[in-house]
């Protein structure tokens, strides 16, 4: 169980690393008429005035070993982001926060922490609001956040009536777009140009919510499926818009790692 946690907390420093790259550039402009309302209807279905988000579900991990979990998820919106691992009887063993530039890993099993500033790791600061996004199936800029207006990305229309949106800021050499279904929820966000560590997530059994439809399936794997993150939120549990302040605090006696460590360790 001990190596298990450590290496979910691995994929999720990998989901870090590729909302957090800094370099950009612009994309190449594609059709800009083409399903244009397409897009404005992807966006004004998801720009919705949200504060915070809470939702328990579980959480699977698939690689060289296995590991499934209950979980919560919570969320203030551009501000901080966690995640609590619970395997066994709602306990909690691991868990990760992030409050603006501040990351934490916590994994209780060994009784060892990690933090550090993500822009001391990163070499820039991270755009949580692009991070909470593809945890909630929603299109956006990797350092803008959210896509607000249809002039943030460029539209190529799809043999089936989708659409692929390719947002014009992109993070050279990777190239990352979203892939709708035919009721404009975003189905797949690709990520290119980063080999065997590229990634793909999938969403999936969406729900419809006072702040957009959200898929209750999140499954976040590698090119090569070496790895991969299965989220299934308990649609239940959904909890917009509840006060809570999400803080950095470090446990007391516990042995200090690099998370640097952990993101070599990744894409070694």
């Amino acid at each position: 169980m001990k190596s298990k946690i450590s290496i979910l907390i691995l994929l999720f420093a990998a989901m870090i690393g590729i909302t957090g790259c800094k370099s950009s550039k612009t994309a190449t402009s594609g059709d800009k008429e083409a399903s244009n309302s397409s897009l404005n209807a992807v966006i004004n279905a998801y720009d919705k005035d949200w504060d915070t988000f809470i939702s328990s579900g579980k959480i699977k991990f698939e690689g060289s070993m296995s590991l499934s979990s209950s979980m919560q998820v919570r969320m203030r919106r551009g501000h901080s982001l966690s995640v609590s691992i619970r395997p066994l009887l709602g306990i909690e063993m691991a868990k990760l926060v992030i409050v603006e530039d501040t990351i934490l890993f916590i994994d209780k099993s060994q009784s060892r922490y990690a933090c550090d500033q993500i822009s001391n790791i990163l070499g820039t600061r991270l755009n949580l609001e692009s991070l909470q996004s593809l945890f909630l199936g929603r299109p956006f800029s990797v350092n803008g956040g959210a896509l607000k207006k249809a002039s943030d990305a460029d539209v190529k229309p799809l043999d089936d009536g989708t659409i692929e949106i390719i947002p014009r800021e992109q993070i050279a050499p990777v190239l990352y777009s979203f892939f709708t279904d035919n009721a404009n929820n975003i189905a797949r966000m690709r990520v290119e140009g980063l080999g065997s560590s590229a990634l793909t997530a999938y969403y999936d059994y969406f729900t419809a919510t006072d702040w957009g439809n959200i898929p209750t399936e999140v499954l976040m794997t590698t090119a090569a499926r070496s790895n991969s993150i299965k989220i299934e939120y308990n649609k239940g549990s959904m909890r917009w818009n509840e006060s809570f302040d999400e803080k950095i605090t470090i446990p007391s006696g516990y042995r200090k790692a690099e998370v640097k460590a952990y993101l070599q360790m990744l894409f070694r």
